[in-house]
């Protein structure tokens, strides 16, 4: 709570996906990199690596906007479900 508040907590920085395929993909975008790496010339190639970087941060842009309407989503429902009433008054 503490590193929330302090503005110390990264989760695009620190948080790894643990789904099955995520390892492979990120070695299959490496080993793509190399091969383009190899065959472009340097300018092309530094073309390459700037779109990679502009896709990069607009995955993060998506994945902030993502989480802050998982947030507040969870946020409204338990909202909700605290002065949702146990016992209805009667009219």
């Amino acid at each position: 709570m503490e590193a929330i508040f302090g503005g110390d907590m990264y989760p695009l920085e620190n948080i790894v996906p643990q789904q099955d395929g995520y390892k492979a993909e990120v070695k299959a975008i490496a080993d793509l990199m190399d091969e383009l790496a190899n065959r472009f010339s340097k300018a092309d190639f530094s073309k390459v690596e700037e779109l990679h970087q502009r896709m990069t941060i607009i995955q993060q842009y998506e994945s902030t906007e993502h989480f802050k309407c998982g947030l507040s989503t969870g946020l409204l429902l338990m909202k909700e479900a605290y002065e949702y009433p146990l016992n209805p008054k009667e009219d």
